[in-house]
């Protein structure tokens, strides 16, 4: 493939040159030209809307969960359709967990040995202001306190690393309050009660490796719902452990369901994240768009 292009997380290649170093010189081996973000708000989303707009025929995102978020959004704004692949470079980089398959430099020289083209799905989130996409999970309430903690906070994520949203979740669940939340599936009421907490997943995990939805896949075709109901903040922080080991939908206060149309009321007031990203407004509904995503394995 001979129009393609790296979009590499400036932050990320300032702070670990030696890691860039080694990227660099592997995307130079491959014939692969690069860009850098900046610090401008959007820049990787601007960058990916500029090169599909140009033509591109394959976009290699070498950063963490927030870039390829921002890339993914260039893409569907641009309506166009290049291939995708990804080369973690990021403190979470959750998504790539789901995609089970080599990364980093091993995995961007099988990406070019053996590749490997699927469709994944993305998720339209809409809020009372607008409409973005998903490629791995969005959620509401308490994890959206925690995603915003980690994002303001740069030395506590350089600190602590994939911990770091595990403890922002000690440090938020004072500031947590329930919400009276109503959620209808493709047209059904599922759920009214009050919750810490829901996520609406593509992926399996978010939060630093966090299972919070272990069976989902990225190509199923479904959005699968996660509601966590209120109670104790106590019980809520010394079950934290059955969450990170995927235990959890089997506690009485956790919910479950998949569909392809999440619509949502109550949530006005709740912070949201989604791919670990802040969203502004209010959440209203998410909509899969299966098989959206060309992707190059």
């Amino acid at each position: 493939m001979k129009n393609q292009c790296a979009i590499v997380n400036g932050r990320a290649a300032a702070k670990r040159s030696s890691a860039w170093k080694s990227i660099r010189g592997e995307l130079q081996g491959l014939g692969i030209d690069w860009v850098i973000t900046d610090a401008k708000p959007f820049s990787a989303e601007t960058k990916a809307r500029e090169l599909c707009l140009n033509g591109i025929d394959r976009i290699v995102v070498v950063g963490g969960d927030g870039t390829l978020h921002e890339v993914v959004n260039g893409i569907m704004s641009a309506e166009s359709s290049p291939w995708v692949s990804l080369v973690p470079f990021g403190t979470g980089s959750d998504f790539a967990r789901s995609l089970r398959r080599q990364f980093g430099l091993r995995g961007l020289r099988e990406q070019a040995d053996q590749p490997r083209q699927v469709a994944l799905d993305l998720v339209q989130l809409r809020t009372d202001i607008g409409a973005r996409y998903f490629v791995n999970i969005a959620s509401c309430g308490l994890t959206g306190l925690v995603a915003r903690y980690v994002a303001q906070h740069d030395r506590f994520k350089e600190r602590w690393g994939s911990l770091s949203y595990l403890l922002a979740a000690f440090i938020q669940v004072r500031h947590a309050k329930p919400q009276r939340i109503s959620v209808m599936v493709d047209g059904q009421q599922w759920l009214d009660d009050d919750l810490w907490f829901f996520a609406v997943a593509n992926g399996r995990f978010f939060g630093g490796a966090v299972p919070i939805a272990p069976q989902a896949t990225l190509d199923d075709g479904k959005i699968h719902v996660v509601a966590v109901r209120a109670g104790s903040k106590f019980g809520l922080a010394a079950k934290s452990w059955r969450y990170r080991a995927g235990w959890h939908l089997t506690m009485k206060d956790v919910s479950h369901v998949s569909g392809t149309v999440i619509d949502v009321q109550g949530a006005g007031g709740w912070s949201i994240e989604s791919d670990g990203e802040i969203n502004d407004g209010t959440f209203t509904s998410a909509q899969i768009e299966a098989g959206r995503l060309n992707w190059w394995v």
